[in-house]
């Protein structure tokens, strides 16, 4: 999660990527 952190500019690709990485580590 640290990586999208670091990049605010993408603040709503971040929100949908979050989304899916946790799905995936918490599959």
């Amino acid at each position: 999660m640290g990586r999208y952190s670091h990049e605010p500019t993408n603040a709503t690709k971040s929100c949908k990527a979050r989304g899916s990485n946790l799905r995936v580590h918490f599959k």
